[in-house]
């Protein structure tokens, strides 16, 4: 059996039971990107917490996944490894 999943950034255990289970699998890549989805941004649980990780997306509205690209803006990757680092 094939499953067609959408992208995540630390996506919800379904995702990944989905992962696990089906022989084959594929991201998909050619649906909308979707602004405030989990496709770039996750909670994870920390001790002082609930926090909440976003990776930077530069703007280019209607664009499919496939074209989305990482921005440099701010310093979320420094951030995001000490959340993890702390967990």
């Amino acid at each position: 059996m094939k499953a067609l999943l959408s992208t995540t950034y630390f996506g919800p255990v379904q995702w990944y039971q989905k992962l696990y289970r089906y022989e084959e699998v594929e991201i998909e890549q050619w649906e909308s990107f979707q602004k405030q989805t989990y496709r770039n941004r996750c909670l994870i649980a920390t001790t002082q917490g609930v926090q909440a990780l976003t990776v930077p997306v530069e703007r280019n509205y209607s664009q499919l996944i496939k074209d989305v690209r990482i921005s440099d803006h701010g310093n979320w990757r420094r951030l995001h490894w000490n959340a993890l680092m702390n967990l």
